[in-house]
């Protein structure tokens, strides 16, 4: 049944990113096919091995670390997406807990499946005695193989965050707010000096709206999506107090959201 949600849960994210309908309806079958063979697979794996022995003891222990590592993995993600794009520290944006722990889970999920597709695929190895005399080598390779599947995994969940994070930025440059990720969103706002002395770094203010991702501290980190000064993304990252600046939703204007102010 895991190894079937796994898999389904691939085919889903596989088919939704697909076009045509033709395509998912011939994905469909075979990957339910596939799923169920690998779920029987996995059965004659532990079947009357030490893990089936053990396994009232040997489950908790190692699902335990997977409470501790998911913030650390969801932490990870959010950086990718607001520092290597926007050029916005991760600790600059408030991020409810849960968050961190959702945004791990799609990774995590895919390397489940991963895990389980090998748990499958040497179940039936055993089942029909494919070892006979190439055991030391199966023992060996097959490790080393599920390794560099997950760290695969691993950089496909990374460069997924940096894709959504420049799509993002593509639809900031359209004068459209980006669409929620993770507990991450971010919104087109002006920002208004209230004294004609302000402390910017990477200034000046623009007229214009920027990207900001709410407030945290003394500090307002927002992104232009109009600079292009240099080709270092955090040039176009500016931060100023949050006392000395006034943050409000644009007005609509005819080419897209203005705002009524002058660069400081």
């Amino acid at each position: 049944m895991v190894i079937t949600g796994g898999l389904s849960f691939i085919g889903y994210v596989f088919v939704e990113q697909s076009p045509g309908a033709g395509i998912r309806s011939a994905i469909a079958l075979p990957a339910t096919g596939l799923g169920l063979l690998l779920a029987i697979g996995a059965w004659h794996a532990v079947r009357d091995s030490w893990l089936s022995r053990n396994a009232h003891w040997v489950l908790p222990v190692a699902a335990t670390p997977i409470a501790f590592v998911l913030p650390y993995a969801g932490k990870l993600l959010h950086a990718v997406y607001l520092t290597d794009v926007f050029g916005i520290p991760a600790d600059a944006v408030s991020v409810p807990f849960y968050w961190q722990f959702l945004v791990a889970l799609k990774p995590l999920a895919l390397m489940l499946a991963v895990l389980l597709l090998f748990v499958g695929a040497a179940g039936w190895v055993k089942y029909f005695h494919w070892t006979s005399g190439l055991r030391e080598v199966t023992l060996f390779v097959w490790p080393l193989v599920l390794l560099v599947w997950v760290l695969t995994v691993i950089q496909v969940g990374i460069e997924d965050a940096g894709n959504t994070a420049n799509r993002a930025a593509a639809t900031a440059r359209a004068g459209k707010n980006p669409t929620q990720w993770f507990g991450i969103q971010g919104n087109l706002m002006c920002v208004t000096p209230l004294t004609k002395k302000t402390s910017v770094f990477n200034g000046p203010i623009p007229h214009h709206p920027v990207l900001t991702f709410g407030t945290t501290g003394d500090h307002v980190w927002a992104w232009d999506p109009v600079r292009n000064r240099s080709a270092d993304r955090t040039w176009k990252t500016f931060r100023i107090r949050a006392e000395e600046v006034s943050v409000t939703p644009p007005a609509s204007g005819q080419k897209g959201p203005v705002c009524q102010q002058k660069d400081t």
